[in-house]
């Protein structure tokens, strides 16, 4: 983190939002962006699973539901590949069905319920990244 010439604090941090929705991937982008972060996009888990093979990121942000490969299956594989993983937070709507357990046991760290705001992301960033 660092304040910028306007003094506002400034996340400089690598972001992967993983998303199968169109509409989800801009606004949260947005959100991110103006908070400084520098953020990539995957669609699916199957992607992010790729991406974060190739690139360090300092927070992974993760739908639960997706095509191809859902986030369970990608945070796990994430988790198991990496010595030191960035930590996953699960962005879902089905925050009161889905069990806290369930997220450890598949190296999610944390969980935003959807509709989230953007103090719900700033929050997680700051205690996260």
């Amino acid at each position: 983190m660092c304040n910028d010439k306007d003094g506002q604090i400034n996340l400089n941090i690598e972001v992967l939002y993983v998303e199968d929705k169109l509409v989800n991937q801009k606004v949260f982008s947005i959100m991110l962006e103006n908070e400084g972060c520098n953020i990539d996009v995957a669609n699916n888990g199957k992607e992010a699973v790729e991406m974060a093979a190739k690139k360090k990121y300092d927070i992974i942000f993760m739908d639960i539901q997706m095509p191809v490969m859902d986030g369970l299956t990608a945070s796990r594989i994430i988790s198991k590949e990496h010595e030191n993983p960035p930590p996953i937070i699960a962005v879902t709507a089905y925050y009161d069905i889905i069990e806290k357990s369930t997220l450890r046991e598949n190296g999610i760290k944390d969980i935003i319920a959807k509709p989230y705001c953007v103090e719900d992301i700033v929050n997680k960033l700051y205690a996260y990244a």
